[in-house]
């Protein structure tokens, strides 16, 4: 499996809908593929976060990235878990 990472806040619905998405799909949460940033309290994360994303975009969590690649937010996921395209993504394999 690929490289997750995702940025998230403290006590954000969307951030834990997103956790259980990507728990479905086959991530361990706990493991070493899995790296999650907390932005609610950590001001070098979400300035990360504000330079992966660019300046023009606001800080919104959850974002994750695959292999240091944007895949997207909570709806993100879900659209793509709904597609059947998430797992692929995952893994670090680019829809063509």
């Amino acid at each position: 499996m690929a490289t997750i990472e995702m940025y998230v806040w403290d006590d954000c619905a969307y951030c834990k809908r997103a956790r259980e998405v990507l728990a479905r799909s086959g991530v361990d949460l706990g493991g070493s593929d899995y790296i999650e940033h907390d932005i609610t309290r950590n001001p070098q994360a979400r300035k990360a976060l504000q330079e992966r994303m660019g300046e023009e975009k606001p800080v919104v969590a959850p974002q994750v990235f695959v292999n240091g690649s944007w895949l997207g937010c909570c709806a993100d996921l879900l659209e793509l878990e709904a597609a059947g395209k998430l797992r692929s993504r995952l893994d670090g394999i680019e829809d063509s």
